[in-house]
């Protein structure tokens, strides 16, 4: 499909992108019907779309994006309907030495936190590959879906102040959660701010230190409660590249953070990570194995509670690219150290196999597990996933070129 868009600005390069992917999913456990019945497993028919508008002028980019999703859950017994509108917008100016960017992100309507779904960022079609797998998650694994309401507002400043350093600035203000009192009382509406500054120095050809200070504050509302909660944390950070195959990223520092249902204020909490990235040419035709492992300790604000917990998270990945197909593993688990009210014990991974039909056209077989425990946490319990959960799965993908719109 092709359009002319005529605006009173200065030349520019106007253009469309659309996109589409369509997964069947088995699952178990199934949901719970109307009428009270377990079912012992669920099909579910998720289909996710993407439609992009791009301008690119000399030192100017403007994007506006429409992401929908529609999901049909228990297909095979009392079939539930689920529709996610999603959008995006997104301006860059860049200049000799500096980049300013602000994007707004925004959904409304019916909303899964399964780890057994893709979601987030994957959600977009070409963002579910396993070459963009999401990062291990280290939230509440949750069943079923809550009519939820989100915006995420960014702005990103990003100096370049010599040949060897740049300094970087984000800040956010963002509010989401239940759109009405009963989803509240299983999901809190929070709204809050958040914040980055970094310092980079390429210290050698192949080694980048950095230096960072995070900020939160967020404020959790649930019916009859509510959780003030602040955080701050700094660290440095080494980035070294041994060779063409291997990479590391170690990051070392603490924080403290205070909340309005703590007994003691603030508390110490510690902030590192490590990670690995190690990549093998294979095989006659050149396929390519990559190797990922990372393990890190940080303070997590629970989505459920809105209290600061600490979580250990260790993870490995495995990719290996073959074109036209790719093959990938992978697995994590959060763990919390520590008392806390907010505790979990999650396990994830997955596997599958990714095939590209075409230049538009592609196909993903796989399965995902997880498995979770709350321990002491009450909250939320007729959503949260609990012990082991499974779910198999196959996607169709469309990706389309670029349409000029000029």
């Amino acid at each position: 499909m092709h359009a002319v868009v005529a605006l009173p600005l200065i030349a520019a390069a106007y253009s469309a992108t659309f996109g589409a992917r369509t997964e069947l999913r088995l699952r178990e456990p199934g949901d719970v019907t109307a009428s009270g019945e377990v079912v012992e497993q669920s099909l579910d028919s998720d289909n996710a779309g993407e439609a992009r508008l791009l301008a690119n002028f000399k030192a100017f980019e403007l994007g506006l994006g429409y992401l929908p999703r529609l999901t049909f859950r228990n297909l095979a017994d009392e079939p539930e309907r689920d529709l996610l509108h999603g959008g995006e917008l997104a301006a860059t100016f860049r200049f000799r030495r500096l980049t300013l960017s602000l994007r707004e992100v925004a959904s409304y309507g019916e909303r899964s936190f399964s780890p057994l779904v893709v979601t987030g960022a994957g959600a977009a079609p070409g963002a579910a590959t396993p070459e963009t797998s999401a990062v291990a998650p280290s939230q509440v694994a949750l069943d079923g879906s809550v009519s939820y309401v989100s915006s995420d507002t960014t702005l990103s400043v990003a100096a370049v102040l010599t040949r060897r350093s740049t300094l970087s600035f984000s800040s956010s203000y963002f509010v989401g959660g239940g759109i009405d009192e009963s989803d509240r009382a299983l999901f809190p509406f929070t709204t809050g701010v958040r914040g980055t500054v970094a310092f980079e120095r390429r210290a050698t050809r192949i080694d980048t230190l950095v230096s960072s200070v995070d900020a939160l504050a967020q404020r959790a509302e649930g019916p009859g409660t509510t959780v003030r909660t602040r955080t701050v944390a700094a660290s440095e950070g080494w980035r070294r590249s041994w060779s063409r195959s291997t990479d590391t990223d170690v990051r070392a520092g603490a924080g403290l953070t205070s909340s309005s249902e703590a007994e003691e204020n603030p508390t110490f909490f510690p902030s590192a990570s490590a990670a690995l990235i190690h990549r093998i040419v294979t095989g006659p035709r050149h396929g390519r194995l990559e190797l990922t492992a990372s393990a890190s300790v940080d303070n997590v604000v629970d989505q459920l509670s809105g209290r600061a917990d600490t979580r250990a998270q260790v993870a490995a990945r495995a990719l290996w690219t073959l074109e036209p197909l790719s093959f990938y593993a992978e697995g994590s688990r959060a763990e919390s150290i520590g008392d806390s009210d907010a505790g979990l014990s999650l396990t994830s991974a997955a596997a599958g196999m990714r095939a590209q039909l075409s230049r538009h056209f592609a196909t993903e077989f796989g399965l995902r597990l997880v498995d979770q425990d709350l321990g002491d946490q009450a909250l939320a319990q007729d959503l949260a996933v609990t012990g082991f959960a499974w779910a198999i799965f196959a996607a169709l993908e469309y990706r389309g070129d670029p349409i000029p719109l000029d």
